[in-house]
């Protein structure tokens, strides 16, 4: 979605360049007016979920001035609930060119209508006209558990003599 001035950069919703699951993944070189916009053909009853999830990789270091908000949408395009500052739930600035687990309690989006209908995502802040790289991969609702993160296996040692790992 873009904002009422025209927006710089772009957004592809088919890129290839290593995603976290799957083929395929969202890949954005944005300004502060351009974000991603998720539509359902059906209502989503959110109170059947306990938390958002989605995996976020940068390039290149995020200035603290910008913020990568999240905030869901009725079933008429309204915004609604609370608007979430992904590096508010454990995003890293700096981390870059590794995929970062972001969870999100439903919670945290305050008080939610029966059903939302849409997501919208968006780079805000900073310069306008000036872009700032973000991909986005495997977003989901969910009741259960965290999905699994790729953690590396930690090796214990005791005298140059493995003892467990972990």
């Amino acid at each position: 979605y873009t904002a009422a001035t025209p927006a710089t950069g772009s957004i592809n919703f088919d890129a290839t360049n290593t995603p976290k699951q799957g083929t395929k993944l969202i890949s954005a070189n944005t300004d502060l007016r351009l974000g991603a916009r998720f539509v359902r053909a059906s209502n989503i009853d959110l109170t059947t979920y306990t938390m958002l999830t989605v995996w976020v990789r940068f390039n290149t270091a995020v200035a603290t001035n910008k913020a990568l908000n999240v905030r869901f949408e009725n079933s008429a395009g309204t915004l609604v609930a609370n608007t979430i500052n992904l590096f508010n739930y454990g995003l890293q600035r700096g981390v870059l060119g590794t995929w970062q687990l972001v969870v999100v309690p439903i919670t945290a989006f305050g008080a939610l209508p029966a059903t939302v209908k849409g997501l919208k995502m968006i780079m805000a802040g900073g310069t306008v006209g000036v872009v700032r790289q973000w991909d986005i991969d495997y977003m989901i609702l969910t009741n259960g558990s965290v999905p699994y993160a790729n953690v590396p296996t930690i090796a214990f040692y005791k005298d140059d003599v493995g003892i467990a790992s972990q």
